[in-house]
């Protein structure tokens, strides 16, 4: 799960810097400011997507499975969001 995790983190945050700016924001550069603009925007919680970004690059970290299903379910709310989005909607 954490080859997964840190093979998906750059793509990732492509999306959700995407995603932040779809909704008219400014996406944060940080990874800190992004999850929290991510959570915010699609009712996510944060802490996946810190969490994981914090240990991506270290090959040691095994990543939980409740950390991983968190995960991906913060991408599943995102790609709902997009999939949703109507430009002018408030």
């Amino acid at each position: 799960m954490a080859a997964v995790v840190a093979s998906s983190a750059g793509s990732l945050r492509v999306l959700l810097r995407a995603t932040v700016a779809l909704a008219g924001q400014e996406p944060p550069r940080d990874d800190a400011g992004l999850a929290a603009a991510v959570s915010a925007l699609v009712r996510a919680p944060a802490e996946p997507l810190t969490t994981a970004w914090a240990h991506r690059r270290d090959p040691a970290w095994s990543c939980p499975a409740a950390t991983f299903e968190s995960y991906l379910a913060v991408v599943q709310q995102a790609t709902r969001f997009v999939d949703t989005f109507t430009p002018g909607a408030s």
